[in-house]
């Protein structure tokens, strides 16, 4: 008998494949960064003050009462009353106004050995009013008055005036009854 073809066994089916494995899932979102702390209540403004300030402004009336306030409001100021009477005796102001020029002209005071003295500045008033500044000061003897540009300077002297130093931006002026006999002209 001839050999009976061999054929090998019929092999088994393949196993079937594995089944799908579940979805993993998503990797987590990376932190967020610290949020800043909430925002502090903010104070309330101050309340606006309606009281005029205590330097001169072309907004306020002759009486000191801001010019946008009624004259019927009772929150108009009053003048102050007048200041008690001065121990010392102001001097006379004579009929035209200001003291004579001492030595009869224009210059700078000078008390004795030509130096300038002693005395207080006050800058930007006129002439009159530096001589009443003056007139009622106890320690006062003497005004210079000196135009330097746009600018004016009082000068209330206390100590006696012995001449002046001519010159056209400045006079001196001494209160009466205060300055030795006969100052000279240098």
């Amino acid at each position: 008998p001839p050999p009976l073809p061999t054929t090998p066994p019929p092999s088994p089916p393949p196993p079937p494949p594995p089944p799908p494995l579940p979805p993993s899932p998503p990797p987590p979102p990376p932190p967020l960064p610290p949020s800043p702390p909430p925002p502090l209540p903010l104070a309330p403004p101050p309340p606006m003050q309606l009281t005029p300030p205590p330097f001169a402004s072309p907004m306020l009336a002759a009486s000191n009462t801001p010019w946008w306030m009624p004259w019927w409001s009772p929150q108009r100021s009053t003048p102050p009353p007048p200041p008690p009477p001065s121990k010392h005796r102001a001097a006379a102001v004579p009929a035209n106004g200001l003291w004579p020029l001492a030595g009869e002209r224009r210059g700078a005071c000078r008390v004795e050995g030509g130096n300038t003295g002693s005395f207080d500045e006050v800058w930007q008033i006129g002439e009159l009013a530096c001589q009443r500044k003056c007139a009622a000061s106890s320690t006062c003897v003497a005004i210079g008055f000196v135009y330097a540009g746009r600018m004016t300077r009082c000068e209330l002297h206390n100590a006696l005036i012995y001449s002046v130093l001519p010159t056209g931006q400045a006079s001196c002026r001494i209160k009466p009854g205060l300055s030795p006999a006969g100052v000279r002209v240098d």
